[in-house]
């Protein structure tokens, strides 16, 4: 059997998980407790919170066109182009269960009658606002410039790879005469 290997960076789960620890963070340190369904209503409450949490959810979930999408997209191509069908469609399922856990949490906390009562004002929450935002917008950014971005990525890790060149590289410099060069 084939080995099913994606190349894309995994850079998108770096900013999509940070990113929605910060957006459940303000939901907790705003609501008082991280349990679901304590806090309702957020949507109403903090429109903005919830908005970067949904953005964030389906990134992670993988739809377009968030960076998300493409990282699942070429990793079930590549599964179906090396015949790894267990593989690629587990990883379809596994789409489909993200989405499903993050509707569940949107459903019970985010939406519904606003529960004004445990909602509270934190001094100094701006920080988390400003980089669950940054990053949402990081991963739309990721989503839509996927393409230009991979391509790049993949030249650049071709030349990585291609070690005589880098050596050459490193020659080139020996004898341009630099200080501190060792011979």
């Amino acid at each position: 059997m084939s080995e099913v290997r994606s190349n894309t960076p995994d850079s998108q789960d770096i900013v999509v998980k940070s990113a929605l620890f910060m957006a459940v963070g303000i939901l907790e340190l705003r609501a008082g407790t991280g349990k679901l369904g304590v806090a309702q209503g957020v949507l109403r409450l903090d429109p903005t919170a919830a908005t970067a949490f949904l953005i964030l959810a389906l990134a992670l979930a993988g739809l377009p066109p968030l960076s998300g999408f493409w990282a699942k997209l070429f990793l079930i191509m590549a599964g179906f182009q090396n015949e790894a069908w267990i593989t690629s469609t587990i990883a379809i399922l596994v789409s489909f269960l993200t989405l499903a856990s993050m509707l569940k949490i949107w459903s019970t906390s985010y939406w519904g009658d606003a529960a004004q009562s445990v909602w509270r004002p934190v001094p100094k929450i701006h920080r988390l606002y400003i980089g669950a935002l940054l990053l949402a917008s990081i991963s739309i950014g990721i989503g839509v410039m996927a393409i230009p971005l991979f391509e790049n990525f993949h030249r650049y890790s071709l030349r990585l790879l291609t070690v005589d060149e880098y050596i050459s590289a490193v020659l080139d410099l020996d004898k341009s005469g630099l200080k501190g060069v060792r011979q």
